[in-house]
């Protein structure tokens, strides 16, 4: 049988609930959504790279628990469908991102 029967290797990512993952097709990055209203990125060698998270102030970004992640297949774009009902789209700074 061919099947998949090692750990390759484990990364403790968040100290809370994690609810959803996403690898990117062929960038090695992967994301994380956890109950505690954040999203992180990181590499597949287990660097973090990012942490997505409520910025403070009357113009904040809201951050609800991630139910669905998911990369562009060839960008750097990660959309995150969120418990709130709303679906957010993030890119690199630099990066333009058009209206859906």
């Amino acid at each position: 049988s061919s099947g998949i029967n090692a750990e390759y290797g484990a990364l403790e990512v968040f100290s809370s609930n994690l609810t959803t993952v996403a690898f990117h097709n062929y960038a090695p990055v992967m994301a994380c959504g956890s109950r505690d209203q954040g999203i992180r990125i990181w590499n597949t060698w287990g660097d973090r790279l990012n942490d997505i998270r409520n910025y403070e102030g009357i113009m904040g970004q809201k951050i609800v628990p991630s139910v669905s992640l998911e990369f562009h297949p060839f960008e750097y774009k990660l959309v995150s469908a969120g418990q709130d009902h709303c679906v957010t789209v993030y890119a690199k700074s630099t990066d333009p991102i058009s209206k859906i």
